[in-house]
């Protein structure tokens, strides 16, 4: 696989995953998600690992 190739198979991931990270927050079952961490903010377990990471 070519560099352009590899770029462009990267950016697709990423559009693929920003668009299913929106789905989920903005589906029905959202509010089920949502906890609270130790520091009393609203985080919501759709974001899986990456989210604890940034918060």
């Amino acid at each position: 696989m070519t560099r352009w190739g590899r770029l462009l198979a990267a950016g697709a991931g990423v559009v693929a995953a920003r668009y299913v990270l929106r789905e989920v927050r903005t589906a029905p079952v959202a509010p089920a998600l949502e906890r609270t961490n130790f520091r009393g903010r609203t985080v919501t377990l759709a974001g899986g690992p990456l989210s604890l990471i940034h918060t």
